[in-house]
């Protein structure tokens, strides 16, 4: 992808400035450092045999994803960071529209918002780390999902918690076809390729309760590493012990 990206990216208006009129071959943002970092395989925390959660952040995969995801963030031979354009997101969008954008990494709900595009577009999953990678991960960004709301008026909570998860697990089979089919192939996407892609990406979700709780703000670690991967050790060394005592206390509220 990098490659790629540095092939394509040049100075289309002729201005000596990359600036947002012109061509690059990859354009995202430290913001979204979550998703290039469970992408290449790494977590924030993970579930022992037992289920319970352990912290793993500080192990050496990690410094590996940052170092990878720093370089390529801050090379700008194949690289635009939205947060220097001017019309930053709004800009980048409109790149990919305009056929200057090779790769914008991005959410599937973003995928609708090409309907109008005039040429041709595909969909990929997040690239892994190494070709030694054994899987594909998108994280699943769980600060954004929607909720269900329960009214305190509510008298049987039971029945309630089980018609929820009901419903969940049959939409998974159910609504992820559709969405697929129905929506994303029939209305957007523009090939069968992408139709394999997104089920591959669907197929490949990743969730970390590390995100889902932000134990101590554990996830203050993922940015500013990714702007400079040199600086991942000692920031996670001033979070990582209020997250640990934070996971103990909620640990403990499942327990009773």
């Amino acid at each position: 992808m990098a490659e790629l990206g540095r092939i394509v990216t040049h100075d289309l208006n002729g201005d000596g400035v990359l600036g947002d009129e012109d061509v690059y071959g990859v354009v995202t943002d430290y913001g979204v450092g979550r998703s290039w970092f469970y992408a290449m395989g790494a977590q924030l925390c993970k579930l022992e045999s037992d289920g319970t959660p352990k912290l793993v952040v500080g192990e050496p995969h990690s410094q590996a994803a940052f170092d990878k995801i720093s370089a390529l963030m801050n090379d700008e031979t194949s690289t635009k960071l939205v947060s220097k354009l001017k019309n930053s997101w709004t800009a980048a969008i409109n790149g990919m529209k305009e056929d200057r954008v090779l790769f914008l990494p991005g959410s599937l709900y973003d995928i609708t918002g090409y309907r109008s595009m005039e040429n041709d577009f595909g969909v990929l999953p997040y690239p892994k780390h190494s070709e030694e990678q054994e899987r594909y991960y998108n994280y699943v960004a769980s600060h954004v999902c929607p909720v269900i709301s329960v009214p305190v008026t509510n008298s049987d909570i039971e029945s309630t918690g089980l018609l929820l998860e009901a419903l969940s697990r049959e939409s998974s089979d159910t609504i992820v076809n559709a969405y697929i089919e129905l929506n994303l192939m029939t209305k957007v996407a523009r090939d069968d390729s992408s139709a394999e892609m997104m089920r591959l990406i669907f197929a490949t979700k990743r969730y970390d309760l590390a995100c889902s709780y932000n134990w101590g703000k554990i996830t203050n670690v993922i940015e500013p590493s990714c702007r400079d991967s040199s600086k991942f050790q000692s920031t996670l060394a001033k979070l990582l012990p209020a997250a640990e005592a934070d996971m103990a206390k909620t640990l403990e509220q499942f327990a009773g």
